[in-house]
């Protein structure tokens, strides 16, 4: 599947790229996959090569197809870097907080998470939970 995905993405990867695949063990029936490369400058451009896919493909986003799966192939697939127990609590408030205070941008890189409040403002790294609560004040 994620040969599949690379070869959409336009990426040159393959099994030798790859150090460990393991689905989570969750009761529903979307489970989550994780993937870990051999290397960060791999998992670095499919997470890059992803977020452009998605972008240009606006109504066409990466689904259930682009991995080779015909049993639903419309679902949609996200793509998403593996966040510490932290930063996915903060990337919870931030998304809070784009929606509450009308920021037009929340996004994770490198396993920190942003924000920005229009094209032309200056980008915010969100550190605490209480950065969050002081710009929910503003």
């Amino acid at each position: 599947m994620v040969e599949h995905l690379a070869q959409d993405l336009k990426l040159d990867i393959n099994t030798s790229h790859i150090s460990d695949i393991f689905k989570s063990k969750s009761n529903t029936e979307k489970k989550t996959v994780t993937v870990e490369f051999i290397s960060q400058s791999t998992r670095d451009a499919v997470l890059k090569s992803a977020k452009i896919y998605n972008h240009k493909n606006k109504n066409n986003k990466i689904s259930a197809k682009n991995l080779g799966l015909t049993k639903n192939p419309d679902e949609p697939i996200f793509i998403a870097e593996r966040l510490t127990q932290k930063a996915s609590r903060l990337y919870f408030l931030a998304r809070d907080l784009k929606r509450i205070k009308n920021y037009k941008y929340c996004w994770t890189s490198f396993g920190r998470v942003y924000i920005r409040k229009e094209d032309d403002s200056p980008i915010i790294m969100v550190k605490s939970e209480s950065q969050i609560h002081k710009l929910k004040d503003n």
